[in-house]
């Protein structure tokens, strides 16, 4: 059971339905068999798909999908097995499993073909994705990504440590985490893991091919290693395109303009 409890899950799907009115554009959301799946912008324009990172939800593109969804049709997806309102199996990260599930998501909504952003957990599933699916992605784009570098096992040893510090404990790993949150997603997060068992399994590493792909990396991400992955896209993806945030942490906002830019000047998986 990914939750500690019913109440938990209830109460985090309580909170995460009330942070949905917020929603800053118009939304329908689709229940699909393999995922639940918030979509935005025009119904005729190039699809585009949100995957979010570990213990994360489809509320947290918030930030991001209005300027998106006035060139895309966005579907921001709740990944499986983490705390949104998709099933709760967990694919086995080494397998195809989250492919067969995109495969699946892509056959509900009627697409052959789509662009992806992914951030964390969800940029490591959009580029397994693209690698085994080539011709079904049309823009690549990877927010401090799993499966490239290394995660930091700094951050692992400080979140230890604050464990048994309770509510504040909690509070300062987010922000050792995470960098700056607003408060109600900071309070959001919290309520997620105070009820949520995110995976504990490490993400194998991804190869890389010379593709056009955009990455963006924050150069005080306190869980993976940004340095080592840009110096691993750069060194095996030379068709790539890095975009480097020295101050940020691992919770990239405020990307929507150099990803728009980037997709318009025709940056696409070959």
């Amino acid at each position: 059971m990914i939750f500690k409890s019913e109440t938990g899950r209830q109460r985090i799907h309580q909170a995460y339905r009330k942070l949905m009115e917020h929603w800053p554009v118009p939304y329908e959301r689709i229940e699909l068999p393999e995922a639940s799946v918030v979509a935005s912008g025009p119904s005729g324009a190039p699809p585009l798909i949100l995957l979010h990172g570990s213990g994360g939800t489809s509320v947290g593109w918030a930030s991001e999908v209005a300027a998106l969804a006035e060139h895309y049709r966005v579907y921001a997806v709740d990944l499986p097995g983490e705390p949104g309102l998709s099933p709760e199996l967990r694919h086995d990260l080494g397998s195809d499993g989250h492919a067969r599930w995109l495969d699946g998501v892509l056959e509900g909504l009627g697409l052959t073909r789509a662009s992806l952003i992914g951030e964390s957990l969800g940029g490591f599933v959009a580029l397994d994705y693209a690698l085994r699916r080539p011709a079904k992605v049309e823009h690549l784009v990877l927010l401090n990504p799993g499966g490239l570098g290394r995660m930091r096992p700094s951050f692992a040893l400080k979140a230890l440590a604050l464990a048994p510090l309770g509510r504040w404990g909690l509070k300062r790993s987010l922000r050792v985490a995470l960098g700056s949150v607003d408060q109600d997603a900071a309070d959001f997060i919290l309520l997620i893991f105070t009820h949520f068992r995110p995976r504990r399994d490490p993400l194998p590493t991804l190869p890389l091919t010379d593709r056009p792909m955009l990455v963006v990396l924050g150069g005080r991400d306190a869980m993976i290693d940004a340095d080592r992955t840009r110096k691993i896209v750069e060194e095996r993806a030379p068709s790539a395109t890095v975009r480097w945030l020295p101050e940020s942490g691992h919770l990239l906002r405020g990307q929507s303009e150099a990803i728009l830019t980037w997709m318009a000047a025709g940056g696409q998986v070959r």
